[in-house]
């Protein structure tokens, strides 16, 4: 039976989660399911993609966790213990270098036009200072859209013990930051977002905050070996 490997996580009760199989390693507990008989249709593999963000969202709830990178399959059980024996020490300190974090996703879109504040229009004065407001706001649009994400990014760094920018984020995205933030301090995100959300709409931005995930964008390149 051909076994999936989705991740490690800190010892401890399994949470409720898709079914799948756990490897007691010593210092680690590595999370394992079936591999189906295809995966040669794009259904097969979004079913498996689901089923194994859902397995390590579930630990990540309740602990540190480690997931793995996305595929990575052993023909069977002994050859997923001989690779975990051989990189036990290895997973078993990235863990712990990690820790009860979790990964959030910040990102700052570009929506659509700004919002001008609403005034009475029953005035050529009225309707001239609008004018005035409508230029004065576009021709500073890109400086104060840049000036907002660079202040998103200096409130957050306090909380954040490594963040990460999308190689190669959209045109429409101003910031598209990952945060690894540490389990206590994340409950200080959703008010920074919040602070900062109408001032966004102001300039025609959309302000997201998603998460927690487990850590995909901060695992070390050299414990994803299949």
């Amino acid at each position: 039976m051909a076994l999936f490997l989705h991740g490690v996580a800190a010892p401890g009760p399994a949470p409720q989660a898709p079914a799948h199989h756990i490897f007691a390693m010593g210092g680690f507990m590595a999370l394992a399911s079936p591999a189906p008989d295809t995966t040669d249709t794009p259904e097969a593999m979004a079913e498996i993609a689901l089923r194994h963000n859902d397995i390590l969202a579930a630990w990540c709830r309740i602990g540190p966790v480690l997931p793995l990178r996305f595929g990575t399959v052993f023909s069977g059980p002994e050859s997923l213990h001989t690779h975990l024996s051989a990189e036990g020490k290895r997973l078993s300190q990235s863990l712990r270098a990690l820790g009860d974090a979790q990964e959030y996703v910040l990102r700052l879109r570009v929506a659509g036009d700004p919002v001008l504040p609403e005034e009475p229009a029953d005035s050529g004065r009225a309707f001239l200072a609008r004018g005035r407001a409508a230029r004065d706001l576009r021709r500073d649009l890109g400086d104060r859209r840049m000036a907002l994400a660079r202040q998103l990014l200096s409130e957050v760094a306090p909380l954040a013990r490594q963040t990460s920018q999308a190689a190669a984020p959209r045109a429409d995205r101003l910031l598209d930051a990952a945060l690894l933030i540490d389990r206590p301090k994340a409950a200080d995100l959703p008010d920074l977002t919040a602070r900062h959300r109408e001032t966004a709409r102001a300039l025609g931005l959309d302000l997201t905050l998603t998460g927690p995930w487990p850590a995909y964008g901060f695992t070390p390149e050299a414990v994803n070996v299949g």
